[in-house]
């Protein structure tokens, strides 16, 4: 540029940029009975758990919080887990990345998958402990009795126990999709998707503020 009609300091300029954000999108876009989301689990005998979920990460952190989430439930370390995600030919389905809806939707699919599949190390490991299930523990890459801690197996071991018992072991689940909501306005149908009774809410007289 010459000189001459240079107005701003050297190295400074003007640009333009645009952006889009997408809202209303509480509820699924594609209207169909297919489930929200979906995770598949596979332990292998290594003590390793495969995590395979359709959604796809846009870079705020939906893979690692699945690998957490799953690690935290098993009492292993998040090191311990693979995820294999937006892989159509392997993974379930996922109806998408918008609407801040991955994390809340896989993220209880994978709750409920890691509670699964805990339930059936639990009887295997009930078993070879002579314990009940509710004294076990999973941490630390192990499953203990809680009032002798020092009785247990490690996590590899309990795999190969419930696969025994089993077979293999690959626990799914899923986050349905829910109905259409009603009148946005209406506070009643705020309260009534928080599964909260409107008489009984102590936020009721200022939703219903906001929403007149």
């Amino acid at each position: 540029m010459n000189e001459r009609f240079r107005k701003l300091p050297y190295g400074k300029g003007i640009g333009m940029a645009c952006s889009g954000y997408m809202t209303g999108a509480q509820t699924p876009i594609y209207w169909n009975n297919m489930p929200h989301s979906g995770v598949q689990l596979k332990l292998d005998r290594g003590g390793g758990v495969s995590v395979f979920c359709g959604s796809a990460e846009i870079g705020q952190g939906s893979d690692s919080i699945l690998a957490y989430i799953v690690a935290e439930v098993l009492g292993i370390d998040p090191f311990d887990i693979r995820v294999v995600t937006a892989d159509t030919d392997l993974t379930p389905v996922d109806l998408g990345s918008y609407s801040s809806r991955v994390t809340l939707m896989t993220g209880n699919a994978a709750i409920q998958a890691a509670e699964r599949a805990k339930d059936l190390l639990s009887q295997a490991v009930t078993e070879k402990l002579e314990v009940p299930g509710s004294r076990l523990c999973f941490a630390d890459r192990r499953v203990f009795d809680t009032e002798n801690p020092e009785r247990g197996v490690t996590f590899i071991e309990a795999v190969w126990l419930a696969e025994t018992k089993f077979g293999t072991l690959g626990p799914s689940a899923r986050t349905s999709r829910q109905r259409r909501r009603e009148n946005s306005k209406d506070p009643g149908s705020v309260l009534r998707r928080l599964s909260v009774s409107p008489r009984r809410s102590p936020k009721w007289r200022s939703i219903r503020r906001l929403a007149s």
